[in-house]
């Protein structure tokens, strides 16, 4: 794809300034960068609290983070936007017709690389990649894993499930209880 500038008509006459006509919805933009909310000296004591904090700080930049490798014998983890990488099929006899299907993908270049000091016993963060290559969006209802429920929800819709709740109530349970999103 290659990128290109938008070029926004402005005229002034004498005693009159129109204003900028909006830019068309459907323009590519060439990049986002969000190195500003990763960049930090901190350091956590578990891998679970930097995961933690990394996401937080992906939402509020407008995007949802998640593991794209973790190796546990070197103590590292590469972390990425959900839009990184591009689309796999699944591994069929036939070959699939994907004509007129797309994909969220759009191999998303953000990267982050959270590594552990054995002498410290700490973990840290390095930005391989603060750029994003593809609008980035405010309400979370759009990002896949933001939709996903925790292990306390989970139990909860367990809990409700074995005592008879209907399904439809428990949905309304959760949105009364989650109006943020």
């Amino acid at each position: 794809m290659k990128p290109f500038k938008v070029k926004i008509p402005f005229q002034a006459r004498i005693g009159k300034i129109e204003e900028p006509k909006p830019v068309p919805i459907s323009v590519v933009f060439e990049g986002r960068d969000t190195a500003s909310f990763f960049t930090t000296n901190a350091r956590w004591r578990e891998r679970q609290e930097l995961l933690d904090w990394v996401r937080r700080q992906g939402v509020r930049a407008g995007f949802s983070v998640c593991i794209g490798k973790s190796v546990i014998k070197r103590s590292y983890l590469t972390m990425q936007c959900e839009r990184s990488g591009i689309y796999k099929s699944p591994k069929t006899r036939k070959k699939p017709n994907l004509e007129g299907f797309g994909s969220r993908k759009c191999n998303c270049p953000f990267r982050l690389k959270g590594f552990f000091d054995k002498d410290t016993n700490d973990w840290w963060l390095a930005m391989l990649c603060g750029m994003h290559n593809h609008d980035l969006h405010e309400k979370l209802s759009v990002h896949l894993i933001a939709g996903r429920l925790s292990a306390e929800e989970k139990k909860k819709v367990i809990d409700m499930t074995k005592s008879l709740t209907v399904p439809q109530n428990i949905l309304t349970n959760f949105k009364q209880n989650n109006k943020k999103v």
